[in-house]
């Protein structure tokens, strides 16, 4: 099982090629061309963030981000981030959204911590802060 998984819920087409879905885009890109600087990371729980995007009053039935759904069984703490509409036409896009994974692995340190569960968040921002950089330099078509 790979310990990250990067989705997002769009609610309508006109946010293909958006600087919000792009940015989304070219992290998952980049997490998925460098699994193998991720190993360290599979000995604990794994991590799934949904970034759930806004358009034209459709947006998400919560704000700011919300997680849940952990088990030992599954060993996956799911997250889902409500992206205020502001951020789909903006320059800071990319910026955003290496925020949001910022708060995704303090918000994850947090709940293990409260459910004894060992989650080295230091580890975690090492591993992935290079590849968000990385994410970064990905040309997408356009």
């Amino acid at each position: 099982m790979q310990p990250i998984s990067i989705s997002m819920n769009i609610p309508d087409r006109n946010l293909e090629k958006t600087p919000i879905e792009r940015a989304i885009t070219a992290l998952a890109a980049s997490v998925a061309t460098h699994r193998q600087d991720l190993t360290d990371l599979t000995q604990g729980p794994s991590l799934d963030i949904t970034f759930c995007l806004a358009y034209n009053g459709d947006k998400p039935e919560f704000d700011g981000m919300r997680m849940g759904g952990f088990s030992p069984e599954g060993n996956t703490l799911y997250f889902e981030a409500a992206i205020p509409e502001r951020f789909n036409q903006s320059h800071q896009a990319r910026e955003y959204v290496a925020a949001v994974m910022e708060d995704v692995i303090t918000n994850a340190y947090d709940y293990f911590s409260d459910q004894q569960v060992e989650f080295d968040a230091g580890l975690w921002k090492n591993a992935l802060t290079p590849i968000m950089a990385k994410a970064n330099n990905i040309a997408l078509p356009l």
